[in-house]
């Protein structure tokens, strides 16, 4: 079997293609397999195989002598939320809210359009709506508005004097 050696010490420019010695921490087993043409397919395949439960081993051996109780708490935290049916439900969920908002909203929409037939204030409302919208000029628009506020409650802000929001002698002028 080929052996590895160290790069030579002249001072030929073309690079080698083995890593110097101080980097070759091979073990026993592996520093005979280094030249991969001469190995059979069957025996890379095996070398993996065998690399690969050496590493399972360690890593069983690793977590089999006892993560502390947080880690453990911890692992089974973070798989339980990102387990894929937790996800959908939770994706459920929002829909669901989601939906009976919008459905609610709707509801509340059409419960106003029922009462703005049926009651005096809603057909008052829509009326100075329908005049505020045809209105010709802005003082004809201002009195409109004022009207429309009076009948909606809005009027309390001009009654106050003061608030944090607004500087009334400048909403005024």
């Amino acid at each position: 079997m080929p052996s590895v050696s160290p790069p030579s010490s002249s001072t030929n420019s073309t690079p080698s293609s083995t890593p110097p010695s101080s980097s070759l921490s091979l073990s026993s087993s592996f520093s005979s397999l280094l030249s991969l043409s001469s190995l059979s397919l069957k025996d890379i395949e095996s070398l993996t195989q065998r690399i690969l439960d050496s590493l399972a081993r360690q890593l069983h051996s690793l977590f089999d002598d006892g993560l502390p109780v947080a880690e453990n708490l911890a692992l089974d935290l973070l798989d339980a939320m990102f387990a894929p049916k937790q996800i959908l439900r939770q994706i459920m969920l929002i829909l669901s809210i989601q939906c009976s908002l919008l459905a609610l909203n709707r509801l509340y929409d059409l419960a106003q359009g029922v009462l703005s037939y049926v009651t005096e204030k809603g057909r008052r409302e829509r009326e100075l709506i329908e005049r505020l919208q045809n209105a010709k000029t802005y003082r004809e628009w201002q009195e409109i508005a004022r009207n429309l506020d009076e009948l909606r409650g809005c009027m309390k802000w001009r009654e106050q004097g003061r608030s944090i929001y607004y500087t009334l002698p400048l909403c005024q002028n």
